[in-house]
């Protein structure tokens, strides 16, 4: 045995793939929205730059994706109740709102979507340390 703890060795190698791709979405979410703020562009580059930021959160998705399909079986299973519950609570929640902006009771605003992505990843990042505490 080479006396190296694969645990910590997963954890670089998340790193190397995640670090990356956030800082690439942190590079260019900036540049897309000074773009689309002070840039008069057509309506086929408006579309193109506005989802640049895509790009790189995509790559930030597959680090994670990646993560924890390396883990062993019970982090593999920690990992899934969290998402499973993350789906749970951001659907249920996200159909209530839009119930709620259909009677008109809450505006409808149009970054509302923007933010589903970012709830899923801080209840997701909750939910899984309750669980890994759980499991202790």
């Amino acid at each position: 045995m080479s006396g190296r703890d694969p645990n910590r060795m997963l954890q670089r190698r998340y790193l190397r793939e995640f670090l990356p791709a956030m800082l690439g979405y942190v590079f260019v979410l900036p540049i897309s929205i000074i773009l689309l703020l002070r840039v008069d562009l057509p309506t086929g580059w408006k579309v193109v730059v506005a989802l640049l930021p895509v790009l790189p959160m995509a790559f930030v998705v597959r680090a994670m994706l990646r993560h924890m399909l390396r883990q062993d079986e019970l982090q593999q299973r920690i990992e899934l109740q969290a998402v499973a519950i993350t789906c749970a609570v951001i659907g249920l929640a996200s159909f209530s709102l839009g119930f709620l902006q259909n009677v008109r009771v809450l505006p409808s605003p149009t970054w509302a979507m923007l933010w589903v992505l970012p709830l899923m990843i801080g209840v997701y990042g909750m939910v899984r340390l309750l669980l890994a505490r759980r499991y202790r």
